[in-house]
């Protein structure tokens, strides 16, 4: 049996949106945007202070598109939950379960998912510096030592693909029989954006 662990952050959006583009969407028929049209505000009122990924959309509208691609995915009667990371699908899967969630997930990618401008070179090495930080979270919160990270270039040019250090502590502590440890984990060392 396996266990599909799916996300979709910032840095991957990109790449799956460009799968999803060559599949037509089978989700409903409804369009929605993850922008709110009211601005946040504070209990007494004044405008509240948003917090904004590097793209520009705000983490409650990330968590919004998120949410949609979620239930699009649910509605195929896969389980899907949404975070502000990202959507994870989880659940024993057969091979043909697995290639229709593959179609399902990129259906729903193409209806939801924001086309995000490529981030700018300062983006990048911002990003890259995060996952820096990340790696040296994981290593204080779970004990292991993390291989060394790429060069910024490297990094940079592989989008993010060749050095994940949540995706190596992720596999660490499933080996390790560990797993109750990685919400912690995802949760104290997020993912960058």
């Amino acid at each position: 049996m396996r266990v599909r662990r799916w996300r979709v952050g910032p840095a991957r959006a990109i790449a799956y949106l460009a799968l999803a583009l060559g599949i037509v969407g089978a989700c409903g028929s409804s369009s929605a945007t993850p922008h709110s049209s009211s601005s946040p505000t504070n209990t007494d009122g004044s405008p509240a202070a948003e917090i904004v990924t590097a793209h520009g959309m705000s983490i409650d509208q990330q968590i919004q598109m998120y949410q949609r691609i979620a239930s699009c995915i649910r509605a195929a009667g896969f389980n899907a939950t949404a975070s502000r990371d990202g959507v994870e699908v989880g659940g024993s899967l057969s091979a043909d379960q697995q290639n229709t969630l593959t179609q399902v997930q990129a259906q729903c990618n193409s209806k939801y998912l924001v086309q995000l401008p490529p981030p700018t070179p300062r983006e990048q090495q911002l990003l890259y510096e995060a996952t820096i930080r990340q790696a040296t979270c994981l290593e204080k919160l779970t004990g292991y030592v993390l291989p060394p990270p790429p060069s910024a270039e490297v990094w940079i040019e592989s989008h993010g693909g060749v050095w994940s250090p949540m995706d190596v502590v992720i596999g660490l502590l499933t080996k390790d029989h560990r797993m109750s440890e990685i919400p912690t984990a995802q949760r104290d060392c997020p993912y960058p954006r």
